[in-house]
Order: structure tokens, then sequence, then C-alpha cells
């Protein structure tokens, strides 16, 4: 027998879709609005690095020179000879002088020089290592792909709740556009 073929099953069906989309309805009107983030296009820069390059000192001149506000790290690989990671949530620094891989690297650049980088690393042993990047030395290649939000700017503002200094992504005014 089949659903049309049953009238008091239809209709018990239609009643409990109509109870569920009142349900809905009356959440959708009581809610406010928590959160809505700012949308913006990108464009994508894809660098590789030779050997010896400052990668963080790098970007931020690149920055510079095309007059970028908010850049992000999409992907990012290859090898390295030095590195200074600290360790997050402490104020410890910790220095590695030898060849290791990029297993990945994520992190965000703002318009006043500041950054939040954040890199995981492998030794020959297999060991990982990571921390927030402070310098990254290119030991043969780096390939990278940063993303700049057209539409926004990326400060860092200090945040009371977290006792640092926080991203703070605001709209780009008109005049500022390129």
């Amino acid at each position: 027998m089949r659903l049309y073929e049953m009238p008091f099953l239809l209709d018990k069906v239609q009643w409990f879709r109509a109870q569920k989309q009142a349900r809905r309805e009356k959440k959708k009107k009581s809610r406010k609005p928590k959160f809505v983030p700012l949308a913006s296009s990108l464009r994508c820069y894809p660098v590789r690095f030779g050997p010896d390059t400052e990668v963080i000192e790098f970007i931020h001149d690149m920055m510079d020179d095309a007059n970028l506000k908010s850049v992000s790290i999409i992907m990012c690989l290859g090898s390295i000879k030095a590195c200074v990671l600290r360790i997050p949530n402490t104020m410890e620094y910790r220095q590695l002088n030898s060849t290791c891989e990029i297993v990945s690297i994520t992190g965000t650049f703002d318009c006043e020089n500041g950054h939040h980088v954040r890199g995981i690393f492998n030794d020959d042993k297999g060991t990982i290592i990571s921390g927030d990047i402070e310098s990254l030395t290119v030991y043969k290649t780096v390939e990278i792909v940063l993303a700049e939000c057209q539409d926004v700017i990326f400060s860092r503002e200090h945040d009371s709740r977290t006792g640092s200094d926080e991203l703070v992504i605001k709209r780009k005014l008109f005049k500022e556009m390129d």
C-alpha cells in the first residue's frame, strides 16, 4: 500500500511537516544574528623562494611594495635551514639551525608589519617541531601561495580577554580600494 492510498497517514505526515515548519519560523523570528563575518574577494600571489631567503621579512617587504593590507598563507611547502619559533602560550623561543621540511605553515599578515604565523616542521629523523614563526630561512626552496583579502584590512589590537594582540578585520573604505 502506498502513502497516498492511506489518507489518515498522509494527513498525519502533513501535520508533522507543518508543525516542524512553524517551529522553524518561530525560531527564525526570535533569533538575533550573533555574528556575520565580512566577505572579501581574494587575489592570489604564488611565490617561489630560493636558498637563504628570509621568508617572513620578504612577505612584509612585498606587502609594503604592493600596498597590501591583509595577507594570508594559503599553502606552503619546501625546506628550511633556520627558524625562530615561539612556543605557543609561553614566552619561550626555540632556534632551529638544521635542515627541516615544512609540513604546514598557515597564518595572517597585517597592515602594521605584524603577523601570526604557525608552522609545523619535521627533521631528518621525522621528529615534529612546531610553533609561532618569528623568522624562517630557506634551505633549497619554499613554494608558497599568498592571498590578499582585497576588501578588508587586517590589524592587531590588544584583547583583554586573551592578554594578547589579536587580529582585527575591518572593511576597507572606498578611497582605500585599489
